[in-house]
């Protein structure tokens, strides 16, 4: 047989125009295998990881509890420190979790006796009314403390986000760890339920605390329905904006005497119903401003301890009251009529 014709076995036929088909070497066709595994595998690096439930477990001695961020070790949680998204659960433990930066979380679970202690946030950023809306460090979507669970939010700012259909339920849960946390003005928290406070509050309620707003009632700007707001400030500010000023003076005159009423709505002790003392604290905190909130207001005019050296006159202060007790005795007649 002639070298043509052996040529000719082993070429492939095709059609006119087509470039004749010959054997691989074994190079090809390794390449071509690894060209097929590279695209695999950044198909599957892109598949996002599935989310964890994350137990806190508190066993590295050298983590401490006051002012070291043990939060982030790994070796203090099973399996592993909480991603965004996942869900974490902290029971009862003599090494307790502090965190100084903030989370987003599916769900937080905090047990009977276990405290989540958070660091003093020296800045958010801008928000409120002065700025593009609530800002947020620290973002569950379900929240659930114990009896004797506590949650020292310090005056960091906590955004809870629900579901519809889910608006009494959650505003019920949040507003009574509040209240425990409140604790009849100490905010120190109670035994007998679950407690949201802060440990830079002010005992007696009278310059500092926690308030909340939903975003269904419309009074906290940028906040929209399903959404709950949680912020370090001063009784009397309804809105959450870091002032007690004549919008929430007529916040607070508004539901006077009124009951099933919230911290947006001017109930500031928490009791449920807002009155005489409500109305009380709001002018005893009017034009003051709130600078333990972790969100600036910015302004160099306030004073750096505190409260605002814009303080209310002695008789501007008596006028509010005089005129608020005013409008409470006509709504008193109003509903007895």
């Amino acid at each position: 047989m002639t070298r043509e014709s052996n040529s000719a076995l082993n070429t492939v036929r095709k059609p006119s125009g087509l470039p004749p088909r010959r054997e691989w070497s074994d190079a090809r066709l390794a390449a071509m295998a690894l060209g097929a595994i590279v695209p695999l595998s950044c198909l599957l690096m892109a598949v996002p990881s599935q989310a964890m439930t994350d137990v806190w477990t508190g066993v590295d001695p050298n983590s401490s509890f006051n002012g070291f961020d043990n939060w982030s070790d790994p070796a203090n949680w099973s399996p592993q420190v909480p991603l965004p998204g996942d869900s974490v659960i902290i029971p009862n433990k003599p090494n307790q979790p502090f965190s100084s930066g903030g989370f987003t979380l599916d769900s937080l679970t905090i047990e009977a006796g276990a405290t989540l202690q958070m660091g003093r946030n020296a800045s958010l950023g801008t928000g409120g009314p002065l700025g593009p809306g609530p800002v947020s460090n620290i973002n569950v979507s379900d929240l659930s403390i114990s009896a004797g669970g506590v949650f020292d939010l310090n005056n960091n700012h906590m955004i809870i986000h629900y579901v519809a259909g889910t608006q009494a339920a959650t505003d019920e849960a949040i507003g009574g760890y509040l209240k425990n946390g409140y604790d009849g003005g100490d905010w120190r928290g109670t035994p007998s339920g679950g407690s949201i406070l802060s440990s830079i509050a002010q005992p007696g309620g009278g310059g500092y605390g926690l308030g909340y707003g939903d975003g269904a009632d419309g009074v906290v700007a940028g906040l929209p329905s399903g959404e709950i707001e949680i912020a370090d400030t001063i009784p009397g500010d309804a809105n959450l904006d870091g002032l007690d000023n004549p919008t929430d003076f007529v916040i607070v005159v508004t539901h006077l005497g009124t009951l099933d009423r919230t911290w947006d709505q001017g109930d500031f002790d928490y009791d449920g119903v807002v009155t005489g003392s409500d109305y009380t604290a709001m002018v005893g905190d009017f034009l003051h401003y709130d600078t333990h909130s972790a969100v600036e207001l910015g302004s160099s005019a306030y004073a750096t301890d505190g409260l605002t050296a814009e303080v209310p006159e002695p008789a501007t202060a008596s006028m509010l009251l005089i005129g608020g007790a005013g409008m409470f005795v006509r709504r008193r007649r109003k509903q007895l009529a």
